[in-house]
């Protein structure tokens, strides 16, 4: 075998050792799997793609390359500016939470591209005016998508197309006037929040717009009325939300939402309950009713919500409750009826006879109706000594002196009155926008925790928290 490696090589086998050379040098070194090169980025994002890779025990030479796979959560505050090609490579990233960033004004062309596993992204509170066309292209798995609070007064047309996966959509906090139709085709939309814009009436073909809806939210609107039929075709609406908003009189369109859960009516101006409004929407479990001007209520509203656990008739002006009105409610666990006219009603009244002993009752803060003194005027002890007074015929202004002081206290009493009824309504109307906040950020809170008890890795960094309901 001596001397065999001088001896000669046949062609076929040099060609077949080049073909092998050539083939080696084209494919990539095992260890440049997924690396991504971030020296350029906007250094608040190489920081932070940097912080995240510390956290998980790793290092990055020279912020010369990181591990995409090992990312799946960036979140960033003020914020002043992105670039194209900062997240570039974060193929891995599941949730981008960019909220809190006020200074951040636009957003550049082709900012998100890449991101196919991108499950969840935060752009609220920040001051954006207009998205790029196409800036959401490519997030095919995007499910929770929060724009709320900018300054959006209008949408790019087809701006969600392609989004086929998303499930919430919040659009809180802006200045949309009109009903963005950008929107439209996302038929596998669940939740869409437009509470706190300016928004006047609705499309009256909603179901064909968005036809999974299941909740709504259009709280702090100045909607004054609802087209007919507007919410026909929504058979899976379970929550609808429009509190503080202007309605004089019942939206009767609400009037055919069976699979209809949670209704928030309150801080409106709704005066009257039609009879048998609530006949066909017996899956309701929470109606809120509060600060609105009711002074009545029909007999028998609310006999067909046997599965109703928690009603809001707080800060209206009942002065009166038919004696059988909640007997047929089985199911009740919260009855808010503070801040009426109903003086002298207690736990005790045959008004509350048919209730569960479980129903958590609230009372307090009756008054008595306006113009009916809430207690009885106190005597004056003083009034049998003024005949002695007359007796000094020095003073002649002496009989019109115990006027004086009884006048002064009147004059008092009328302004201390007068400064709380400005107080009284003050505090109302700042409770009333509370509530549709709470309202909102609760529906939020909730959604999230349903999709984080579907898959709980990737919403761990979310910052919402469930608000108590109607001052707990």
């Amino acid at each position: 075998m001596e001397g065999w490696i001088d001896q000669p090589i046949g062609e076929p086998v040099r060609s077949l050792l080049t073909f092998m050379l050539l083939a080696a040098a084209m494919l990539p070194a095992p260890s440049q799997a997924h690396i991504i090169n971030i020296c350029d980025r906007t250094p608040q994002v190489r920081d932070e793609i940097l912080r995240g890779l510390q956290v998980r025990g790793l290092q990055a030479d020279n912020c010369a390359a990181v591990d995409s796979d090992l990312l799946i959560r960036l979140s960033f505050r003020n914020l002043t500016t992105l670039q194209a090609g900062d997240f570039d490579g974060l193929t891995s990233l599941q949730s981008l939470d960019l909220q809190a960033n006020p200074g951040l004004t636009a957003l550049p062309d082709g900012v998100f591209d890449g991101l196919t596993s991108l499950d969840t992204l935060f752009l609220t509170q920040s001051q954006l005016t207009t998205l790029p066309d196409g800036v959401f292209d490519g997030l095919t798995g995007l499910r929770i998508l929060d724009l709320g609070s900018n300054q959006f007064t209008a949408l790019p047309a087809g701006l969600f197309d392609g989004l086929t996966n998303l499930q919430d959509l919040l659009l809180y906090g802006n200045q949309f006037t009109a009903w963005p139709d950008a929107i439209d085709g996302l038929t596998n939309l669940d939740g869409l929040t437009l509470a706190g814009n300016q928004l006047t009436t609705l499309p009256d073909d909603l179901s064909d717009r968005l036809p999974s809806l299941g909740s709504l939210t259009l709280s702090g609107n100045p909607l004054t009325a609802l087209p007919d039929g507007v919410f026909d075709g929504l058979t899976g609406l379970r929550g609808l939300y429009l509190q503080s908003t202007q309605f004089t009189a019942w939206p009767d369109a609400i009037n055919g939402l069976t699979s209809l859960q949670t209704l928030y009516l309150s801080g409106s101006q709704l005066t009257t309950l039609p009879d048998g409004v609530f006949d066909r929407l017996t899956g309701l479990r929470e109606l809120y009713l509060g600060f609105n001007q009711f002074t009545a209520l029909p007999a028998g509203v609310f006999d067909r919500l046997t599965s109703l656990r928690r009603l809001y008739l707080n800060n209206n002006q009942l002065t009166a409750l038919p004696h059988d009105l909640f007997d047929r409610l089985t199911s009740l666990e919260w009855l808010d009826l503070r801040n009426n006219h109903l003086v002298g009603l207690t736990r005790n009244d045959r008004l509350f006879g048919g209730l569960p002993n479980r129903v958590e009752l609230r009372l307090d803060g009756q008054t008595a109706p306006p113009g009916q003194p809430t207690q009885p005027e106190p005597e004056q002890p003083e009034e049998p000594e003024t005949p002695e007074e007359p007796e000094q015929p020095e003073e002649p202004e002496t009989p019109t002196e115990p006027e004086t002081p009884s006048d002064g206290l009147a004059a008092k009493v009328a302004a201390l009155e007068t400064r709380m009824a400005a107080l009284e309504a003050s505090m109302a109307a700042q409770r009333t926008t509370l509530e549709a906040t709470n309202a909102t950020l609760q529906d939020i809170a909730n959604r999230i925790s349903a999709l984080e008890q579907r898959e709980p890795e990737v919403i761990t960094s979310t910052r919402f928290i469930p608000v108590p309901k109607e001052s707990e």
